[in-house]
């Protein structure tokens, strides 16, 4: 398989595997991060089970919309707040947790990736070019800076953790290092033969890294960026979450999630089948969230029973990112250009 694949004006009616930037959502193009799968997503597909109680099952999570802009496709937060990757303006902007009120537009010139935020800055990676973008959030116009840090090509996926920002480009197959302090990069890429990095998460001491080809996740030593453990996981892996104990893998061609045990690498139980093809994961509040764009869904997994609980929110249209702040869990509504927040209800 070559890299550097740009999809076609008929690409939505090919069924070989290829490698997407973008996908044509509800009637417009808007920017994910990458998806390797051997079928098209057919959004509006009918609903599977428990659906038909959602209304009852939403019960114990308020819900709250949040209008935030064109096509927001992942979230991030940390101690500068709670930030949104606008991908249609080709954006980001922060969210006020308590009032759900919005901050500026902070324009990239690029086509985002993914999103974390710390260390004074919100760190953006791209689905085109080599460089990731870094906004600065002290700035003397009133309105955050924004510089590119070169990397490898399509570093679409960053994390932070061990003292790093981490970012996987994509195209180049390579994991690189940022020192958040100077934003400049550390020490020499780390090469991963033949893979193609989709996603990443620090935590249990590591980096978590998805392969969307091989069907497995690189175990790095997070001080050491040394490659520990290659543990085989579902099919088209395209998103890692670290926390309530284990490392949890969205595996997009077979609509499931993988739970590894970080301390034996070792695959707890079987494959949780999760009702639908996955977006984007994380861990907070006791469970483990996975949203589902089929059907404008978000489910959570028991972490100590490493199943599904069953249990389905209705959210907006096409949900795609999803992270946990402030005691409720924040989506990321692509198709309908809202945040969804759901807070457990006391």
């Amino acid at each position: 398989m070559r890299r550097n694949l740009v999809p076609s004006p008929d690409a939505a009616q090919k069924t070989t595997i290829v490698i997407r930037r973008s996908v044509t959502l509800f009637g417009r193009p808007v920017s994910l991060l990458t998806i390797a799968a051997a079928a098209v997503i057919v959004f509006g597909a009918a609903a599977l089970v428990f659906t038909a109680t959602r209304e009852e099952q939403r019960a114990g999570l308020h819900r709250t919309t949040i209008d935030v802009g064109d096509a927001p496709q992942a979230l991030g937060h940390g101690p500068e707040g709670l930030w949104v990757v606008l991908g249609g303006d080709s954006a980001v902007k922060s969210i006020n947790v308590s009032d759900g009120s919005l901050g500026p537009l902070v324009e990239l010139e690029a086509i985002p990736g993914g999103v974390a935020v710390g260390d004074g800055s919100v760190w953006v990676g791209s689905i085109q070019g080599s460089a990731i973008k870094r906004v600065h959030q002290s700035s003397n116009v009133g309105r955050p800076r924004v510089t590119d840090i070169p990397v490898g090509q399509t570093p679409q996926s960053v994390a932070l953790g061990g003292d790093l920002l981490w970012v996987a480009a994509f195209d180049d197959g390579s994991i690189w290092r940022i020192d958040p302090d100077s934003g400049k990069v550390h020490g020499d890429p780390i090469e991963l033969a033949n893979a193609f990095p989709s996603a990443l998460a620090v935590g249990f001491g590591s980096v978590w890294v998805t392969d969307v080809v091989d069907n497995t996740v690189l175990r790095l030593d997070e001080s050491t960026g040394e490659l520990q453990e290659t543990i085989p996981v579902g099919d088209s892996p395209t998103g890692v979450a670290a926390g309530e104990g284990g490392v949890w893998v969205t595996n997009f061609g077979d609509a499931t999630v993988t739970h590894i045990d970080p301390e034996t690498d070792s695959v707890v139980g079987t494959a949780i089948v999760v009702g639908g093809k996955p977006g984007s994961i994380t861990t907070g509040l006791g469970y483990v969230w996975v949203t589902r764009p089929e059907d404008d869904s978000l489910i959570r997994i028991d972490p100590d029973e490493s199943e599904w609980t069953g249990e389905v929110f209705d959210v907006g249209d096409g949900p795609q990112g999803v992270t946990v702040a402030a005691g409720s869990v924040w989506v990321a509504d692509q198709g309908s250009d809202t945040v969804t927040k759901l807070t457990p209800e006391e």
